[in-house]
């Protein structure tokens, strides 16, 4: 059994989407199990914001005081990200759908954008998996009181129930072969959370003015380059390109990739489908 974890942060408001400038988004890093040590975060965090006078541990929060300072501060800490090693993982409503409800939003991006993670590590490769999902404890936004933090217990059960019935519309594959567990943990306190954090604050602002075009160029290539950056509402074309190869399909699939515009999607459809047929039984 291949075992992760997955420290996931969020950024946006998740209402109005479709007035926003950028689509609000979940996202953070993906490791395998053991591979981030709370040590090892804390010294990315540290060595990043080494020249930070005060005490910071969101970008947001930084972005406010000097903003090229916050850049510095967030692209330090994406380009340590590769050294760790983890992926980059984001999950954006790039479609801009409005629930006209932030949480119901959220929960559903959440839970759409673990459920395409399962389904792409699980065509990677056909091992079962165990991913464990450590997120930040989030605000209901429409609510500005102590009443409003989202508690914990409800928001575990919603997250893990939509995750599993979003897994059951995979015609139970991912439901016999893959494990997930939720847990909730603080942005302020956990550092691997902060790292999450500048990979959702990085990922909203990077066309902000705060980014100089060297800064720029380094963010893009390194979520050019992320398998894990999607979009979780997909086209119906890609969702059934997806279920075709969930389904050792390939004849379908490959039918339906004529019809994929989007050449970056074609091209990592196209890697899948191969990869696919490398690890079907002889």
């Amino acid at each position: 059994m291949r075992s992760f974890e997955l420290y996931l942060d969020e950024s946006g408001e998740f209402v109005n989407e479709d007035k926003a400038i950028s689509p609000s988004l979940i996202g953070g890093i993906l490791v395998k199990k053991d591979d981030l040590s709370l040590e090892k975060a804390e010294k990315i965090m540290q060595e990043a914001l080494s020249s930070v006078p005060g005490k910071y541990v969101h970008i947001n929060d930084l972005t406010k005081i000097d903003q090229k300072l916050s850049a510095r501060v967030a692209v330090d800490i994406m380009q340590n990200v590769r050294a760790i090693p983890a992926y980059v993982v984001v999950f954006s409503n790039k479609e801009l759908l409005d629930f006209k409800d932030d949480k119901l939003l959220y929960l559903n991006i959440m839970a759409e954008g673990i459920v395409n993670l399962l389904e792409k590590l699980s065509l990677e490769k056909a091992d079962p998996i165990e991913l464990n999902v450590i997120a930040a404890v989030r605000r209901n936004l429409k609510i500005n009181d102590d009443k409003s933090i989202i508690e914990a217990e409800e928001y575990s059960s919603r997250i893990k129930e939509r995750i599993y019935m979003k897994m059951a519309e995979k015609k139970l594959y991912l439901s016999k072969n893959c494990k997930v567990n939720f847990k909730l943990s603080s942005a302020r306190k956990n550092p691997k959370l902060m790292i999450a954090d500048a990979v959702c604050n990085s990922k909203l602002t990077i066309n902000s003015r705060k980014f100089n075009d060297e800064q720029r160029k380094i963010l893009n290539n390194i979520y050019d380059n992320s398998k894990y950056i999607f979009s979780v509402f997909k086209p119906d074309i890609q969702k059934k390109i997806s279920e075709y190869l969930m389904q050792n399909n390939i004849v379908d699939a490959i039918f339906l990739l004529s019809e994929e515009n989007d050449e970056k999607q074609s091209k990592e459809l196209v890697s899948l489908v191969i990869n696919n047929i490398n690890t079907m039984p002889i």
